[in-house]
């Protein structure tokens, strides 16, 4: 075995999935039949509501007379929706610092979020550091998140559902999709019902934008029209009957898929070239290579005469002289499932 197959074969995403199945025997079984009853009655983008998780969570420590926690419930439903594909996203640096850094104006785009590329992803998080309130979210560097959209049978409502993999262990926080980004985290401190945050609101929002903004930035590129992502998008595995049933089989262990790639070498030639003409480079009638804000584009697809759906592009901090990036080569290829 190689050091990158290794890592990956022990990354934290996937030793977090097999504690938690350790710790629950049969319980990937029994998603297996839920899905197989039920999955006609939520959107095909969903691979298991929290509710339907709590439930095989109640049937399962039923025997222990415990009950499970809308905690537990949110980490069984990104573990099992993660578990069947176990992609974990690597973003490149020149591309991941500004990317974490785009200002989310207006409404979240709510129904983008339904074209993340697997039904959970797990995107690697470096230098995010939320400050303040040891033991909880806030005070932890965040290695990484896992992230699924959750649907409510009853309401017909969706919502993102978030882990966040901190110290050892990770906390999951649902963030409602509507409305814009100080909204929904306005809808997250309500229903987190902890009075301490009532007193220092202004301070929590502060805070809870300098964790949510980036992760929703990394979400939306994912989820991007023009997302740059390895050579190709993965695959969404299909069950397989079996005399028990259907079942999904997971893989053996995560496939990293690298993002950025082409995107963050156009970045650093640009920035290359502008420091170059700084020192008295190139000159001429050209424009030179400049730095202009990111920001994020809605615009409609579809024909014009039947539904348009709204799409999403990153449009990056220097649109000015930078390459072609889709006709750039990537150097860096997935690594192959066994």
């Amino acid at each position: 075995m190689t050091d990158k197959q290794h890592s990956l074969s022990t990354h934290r995403a996937r030793s977090a999935l097999e504690h938690y199945g350790a710790e629950y025997a049969h319980i990937w079984r029994r998603i297996d039949q839920m899905r197989e009853l039920y999955r006609h009655r939520w959107p095909a983008h969903v691979f298991l509501p929290v509710a339907r998780a709590g439930q095989i969570l109640t049937e399962t420590m039923r025997p222990t007379g415990r009950s499970p926690s809308a905690q537990q419930a949110m980490q069984l439903a990104l573990l099992a929706a993660w578990r069947v594909t176990q992609g974990i996203y690597r973003f490149d640096q020149d591309l991941y610092t500004p990317l974490v850094s785009t200002a989310i104006e207006g409404d979240i785009p709510s129904e983008t979020l339904h074209r993340l590329p697997e039904w959970c992803v797990y995107a690697e998080t470096p230098d995010i550091i939320v400050e303040d309130r040891p033991q909880s979210i806030f005070g932890a560097e965040i290695h990484g998140i896992w992230a699924s959209v959750d649907w409510d049978d009853r309401t017909r409502q969706e919502q993102l559902i978030v882990g966040f993999d901190h110290h050892h262990a990770f906390a999951a926080l649902p963030l409602p999709l509507h409305g814009s980004l100080d909204e929904t985290i306005g809808a997250v401190i309500a229903n987190m019902n902890d009075d301490r945050i009532g007193v220092e609101e202004s301070a929590f929002r502060k805070r809870s934008h300098r964790m949510f903004q980036p992760v929703l930035s990394l979400l939306l590129y994912l989820c991007a029209d023009d997302a740059d992502i390895s050579d190709q998008r993965p695959p969404r595995p299909e069950p397989k009957r079996t005399k028990s049933g259907l079942r999904i089989f997971p893989p053996d262990k995560p496939t990293k898929w690298d993002v950025g790639v082409r995107m963050g070498a156009a970045l650093r030639r640009s920035h290359q070239a502008s420091a170059n003409e700084g020192e008295g480079g190139q000159t001429g009638r050209t424009p030179r290579a400049h730095v202009r804000r990111a920001h994020w584009h809605t615009f409609l697809a579809g024909p014009r005469t039947g539904a348009r759906e709204r799409r999403l592009k990153w449009l990056p901090p220097i649109p000015v002289n930078l390459d072609d990036v889709a006709n750039l080569p990537s150097v860096i290829r997935p690594v192959a499932k066994t």
